[in-house]
């Protein structure tokens, strides 16, 4: 398991992915190949950011309108010349059978990671470009009249047919893409933590104490089932992903995790699934601040129960 304390580049670089720079838009762009075009229709989704930190359900629909989610493989196709490709998020559209060029409205950035936002195609050649034809992964989220059957999927120059499936899908279950074991939880009164400062050593340490109750230290082992994250063999969690809910359904934010000796609330883990097709696990330890005397909790991820345990 890798861990970061931001979404790690190297990984979106592996994925041919790049979001902090875009390339200059005057350069010459390549041409781009769709492939592995999914379509999904739904009347709601949740979005998963915001409310959802606290416990919130925060669900987004139009009347009259269903929500078209496409998932896709983009090949650019590098040159000597050009090792980047852009697509501004103004020119990714889709062009339905009624005539109308709709927006994108959202994007999945993960699956069961619904966000109302736009987003551009970032792509950058990779330095085996000639050996290996490796995809960027794209999802765009567009609403739509629910007469809309089918449409023109358009990035860019790029474009791809699609048809609207007639069912209309729950929302994604993002607490079906991995399975948590509560390896072992105890309440303790206080929890040490250090602070990075330069390169002082040692670091400056805290201790970290509820004065309103005591602190459940939890930990958990984490098995994908399937990938969330562009492809099917990796898988990408956040810890502010996971709280708790108390055997009074009071919910709690994670306090943070243990990384390097403090506890950090924004550690990203990255999980992959081997030739042999068995996913790694990773283990984390999180914390969290609970009323005096908790019994039981739900650990939380994505708004879904995901285990339950007893102290």
């Amino acid at each position: 398991m890798i861990k970061r304390l931001l979404p790690v580049l190297a990984i979106l670089l592996l994925l041919g992915v790049f979001i902090g720079r875009a390339p200059a838009a005057d350069k010459p762009q390549p041409e781009l190949k769709l492939d592995k075009v999914e379509v999904a229709a739904y009347g709601e989704l949740k979005v998963m950011k915001g409310a959802s930190d606290f416990g919130l359900v925060e669900a987004f629909s139009q009347e009259g309108k269903v929500l078209v989610s496409i998932s896709l493989e983009v090949y650019p196709q590098w040159t000597e010349a050009i090792d980047s490709a852009q697509v501004n998020a103004k020119d990714i559209k889709l062009k339905t059978d009624q005539g109308e060029d709709a927006s994108m409205i959202g994007r999945f950035e993960r699956f069961g990671e619904f966000r109302l936002e736009n987003s551009s195609l970032y792509a950058y050649r990779r330095s085996d470009w000639k050996e290996k034809k490796e995809p960027t992964y794209f999802n765009a989220v567009f609403a739509v009249p629910k007469a809309v059957k089918a449409g023109e999927f358009k990035l860019g120059q790029a474009s791809a047919k699609i048809t609207v499936p007639d069912k209309i899908q729950d929302p994604p279950d993002a607490a079906g893409t991995l399975k948590v074991e509560v390896i072992g939880a105890a309440l303790v009164d206080k929890v040490r933590s250090t602070y990075r400062v330069g390169d002082l050593k040692p670091r400056p340490a805290t201790v970290i104490t509820n004065p309103n109750g005591q602190i459940l230290e939890v930990k958990i082992k984490v098995t994908p089932v399937k990938g969330n994250s562009g492809g099917q063999n990796h898988y990408f969690w956040y810890t502010p992903w996971f709280g708790l809910l108390t055997e009074t359904n009071r919910y709690v934010r994670v306090l943070g995790e243990m990384f390097m000796e403090g506890i950090n609330n924004a550690v990203s883990h990255n999980l992959n699934r081997g030739s042999d097709g068995q996913w790694s696990s990773g283990e984390a330890t999180l914390y969290f601040a609970v009323p005096k005397g908790v019994k039981k909790f739900k650990l939380i991820y994505l708004g879904q129960a995901v285990a339950e345990a007893a102290l």
